[in-house]
């Protein structure tokens, strides 16, 4: 009897602890951030920024991210973006303070000295008081026997360096194999804008931004209830947020939609069937100011 009425009690307790177990599971669940397809992905541009409760300057800070730290854009709220951070926490931040990938120089060089660098059997450094512009170099024993073989094959690492990284002006510090001494140095004019900084955004999300030689492309997903007059007044403050050295500037406003939104990421190579997608493309450069309603292009 005492042995029937045991199990009858650990049946009771197990019963009574099974839904408190699944409440439990499903709160744990629910505290998870909620990432969707209408999140775009952007990048801490800045050394420090402030993540903020409400969209200004006063309202508190959340917490401080770091340069290439990722974060999820929901919308802009006149030129301060809603973003969600990876470990879920929300907040604001001012619209030109985050960018795409391709514009984040800590997570390019990172993936470049973990990814790239090992082909060239070299070491790379980066000068905290001139990040990314200067950089030091560390070679395999073979390239030390004078300093043009040297200097050669620093500027091939350099080369693409620029190309993936940094496209502004370089320079190369090769260093003694102990890593101690300066053994010979490179310049590197530079291909692209460098010192790139964004304008604020009155609305729209940034999504790309091509950047080659001393022309700039911003592409930009808008809401469709934006009107026309709109757009071509805020291409316009865009434009005029890049100076000398700059020298072309186009601006492509599309629909925010997913579907849209990855049909702008592969412009140009799929530039044709897709313009029905864009509502405005500007450009100005040396020759004055061009536009065009729905269209990605000339």
């Amino acid at each position: 009897m005492n042995k029937y009425y045991t199990a009858f009690i650990i049946l009771l307790f197990l019963f009574s602890c099974a839904p408190e177990a699944v409440k439990k599971e499903e709160i744990k669940e629910k505290s998870l951030p909620e990432l969707s397809a209408a999140m775009i992905k952007s990048y801490v541009l800045r050394e420090t920024i402030n993540l903020r409760r409400q969209p200004n300057t006063q309202s508190p800070v959340v917490k401080q991210l770091t340069s290439g730290e990722p974060v999820y854009i929901f919308e802009n709220r006149n030129g301060w973006y809603e973003v969600q951070t990876e470990d879920g926490q929300k907040g604001f931040i001012r619209s030109d303070l985050i960018g795409p990938r391709s514009l984040s120089y800590t997570t390019l060089a990172s993936a470049f000295v973990d990814s790239v660098l090992p082909n060239f059997r070299a070491e790379m450094f980066f000068d905290k008081t001139d990040l990314y512009k200067t950089v030091y170099l560390t070679l395999q024993s073979e390239y030390y026997t004078s300093k043009k073989k040297a200097n050669d094959f620093a500027r091939k690492i350099g080369l693409v360096y620029q190309q993936k990284v940094y496209p502004g002006f370089v320079e190369l510090r090769i260093l003694k194999p102990d890593g101690k001494e300066l053994f010979s140095k490179v310049q590197l004019k530079n291909i692209g804008m460098g010192d790139l900084t964004l304008p604020v955004l009155d609305f729209g999300r940034l999504i790309r931004v091509d950047n080659s030689a001393m022309e700039v492309a911003l592409f930009i997903v808008v809401p469709d209830s934006i009107n026309d007059r709109a757009l071509l007044k805020s291409a316009r403050k865009i434009s005029s947020h890049f100076a000398y050295p700059v020298n072309k500037v186009e601006v492509v406003f599309a629909v925010d939609n997913p579907q849209d939104i990855a049909l702008l990421q592969k412009l140009p190579e799929k530039q044709g069937a897709e313009r029905k997608i864009c509502r405005l493309y500007y450009l100005e450069d040396k020759d004055g100011e061009f536009y065009k309603f729905n269209a990605c292009g000339e």
